[in-house]
This record gives structure tokens, C-alpha cells and sequence, in this order.
């Protein structure tokens, strides 16, 4: 009976190993912002001045959103200082570490991703890695919802061009047009709900061309795509 339980657990555990395992790898891959790859939890994107001598005071989770920012104390900030050669970004608070969604600081791009607003306020990320995120004041920030903030980048890219098609509409029963290449760029030219309409962008070369298609940019909570800032 004995060596019968203990032949039981023997294959028993390592199967529990590789459950746990896998649960723990679709939950890495869930939250992944490396790269351009955008996440879609959240509302949007917010950017602080990035100018030398600009601070973002960062608040802890208020215990009323009643009151205004300025009357409660800050837990840390983002300090932006001149550099020998650009504006750097300096932590307040020692141990501080900053992964914004987006940050080229000698191209002045600098945004942080908005998990939820509440009056006179915007929850940030201020850690993508750890998706650590503060409180700041939503007027020393400019506010972009997805939509908009997708028709300011340069270019976007389908994840995968097999299970998202180009189409010639924004519904899933449009007819899908072909698309021979196996690299694009593709500039946005309007945004809805969860579709995306699109033609190849004239900043980048040796791509295959697209004259005009829509494309489905998130599906839910999914990011569909990626992007690029600059090219």
C-alpha cells in the first residue's frame, strides 16, 4: 500500500511542477512591455514637461480624491535636470527606479502609461517592470486616451499578419485584402473602438505596400500590434 502511495506522489508531483510552471510563464507573458510593445490595460498615456527644471510630484493613493493634490504630500517625484548633453531624469527619493512606457529623452519623448483617473488626479505606472504606480496632479500632465495617442506615432506593425488580416472594413466580416510582404509600415490615419485604418507610411523603404486597409488593433484587453516612435 505504501509503495503504492509513494509511486502516486512520484507522478503526481512532477506534473503539479509543470502546471505551476506554465501558469507562472502565461503570467509573465501577460505582462510584457518590452520592446515597442504596447500594453493595453489601462486608459492611456500621460507626458509631464520634460524641460530642465521640470518636476511631477507623485503622490501615494489619496484617502479622498476630494481633496487636491497640492494639499496632500508628496510621496516622491520625477526631477527632469540639464545633463552635459540633454535632460536627464533624476529620482528624489533614493532607490527610486523609473521604467515609463515610453522614454527617449533627447528626442523629448517621455509618457507613462494611466491606469485610472479620479478628478483632479491620474494613476500612473511608474515601473512598467514591476507595474508599480502614484498619484499626480491630472493637470500637470497632458492626458491621451489609446485612440488618440495611436494617431500621433509614426508607424504600427501587426503582431501577427496571419491571425490579423488586413480588410477593407473595420468588422471581422470585411473581406481581407492581400499582403505579400513580411515586413510593413504602416501609418494611422483614423481610430476606432478596436479597429484601425491604415496605409503604408511614407518614412520607411523597402516594405510591402498597403494604398488603404483597416486593421484590428487590440481584441479586449489584447494589444494587436506594435509601434514605432520614430521611424
Amino acid at each position: 500500500m505504501c509503495n503504492l502511495i509513494g509511486r502516486t506522489v512520484k507522478s503526481i508531483v512532477p506534473v503539479c511542477i509543470c502546471l505551476v510552471l506554465a501558469f507562472f510563464a502565461i503570467g509573465m507573458m501577460s505582462h510584457r512591455t518590452d520592446g515597442n510593445v504596447l500594453r493595453s490595460d489601462g486608459l492611456g498615456v500621460a507626458t509631464p514637461s520634460t524641460s530642465a527644471g521640470s518636476i511631477l510630484y507623485l503622490y501615494s493613493r489619496p484617502e479622498t480624491f476630494q481633496n487636491l493634490p497640492s494639499d496632500n504630500v508628496p510621496a516622491d517625484s520625477l526631477v527632469f535636470l540639464q545633463g552635459q548633453y540633454q535632460v536627464e531624469l533624476a529620482a528624489k527619493s533614493a532607490g527610486s527606479q523609473w521604467v515609463p512606457l515610453g522614454r527617449k529623452l533627447d528626442y523629448g519623448i517621455f509618457f507613462l502609461r494611466v491606469s485610472s483617473t479620479s478628478r483632479n488626479w491620474l494613476e500612473i505606472v511608474v515601473d512598467e517592470s514591476t507595474g508599480r504606480s502614484l498619484w499626480a496632479d491630472a493637470y500637470e500632465l497632458e492626458y491621451r486616451d489609446w485612440a488618440t495617442f495611436l494617431t500621433t506615432i509614426n508607424s504600427v506593425e501587426r503582431l501577427d499578419m496571419d491571425s490579423n488580416p488586413l480588410r477593407t472594413g473595420p468588422t471581422l466580416e470585411s473581406p481581407e485584402i492581400s499582403f505579400d510582404g513580411n515586413r510593413e509600415c504602416l501609418e494611422v490615419l483614423s481610430v476606432t473602438d478596436e479597429w484601425m485604418e491604415v496605409r503604408s507610411s511614407e518614412i520607411c523603404s523597402d516594405v510591402a505596400l498597403v494604398s488603404h486597409a483597416w486593421i484590428r488593433w487590440r481584441d479586449g484587453s489584447n494589444l494587436l500590434i506594435t509601434y514605432n516612435l520614430l521611424s
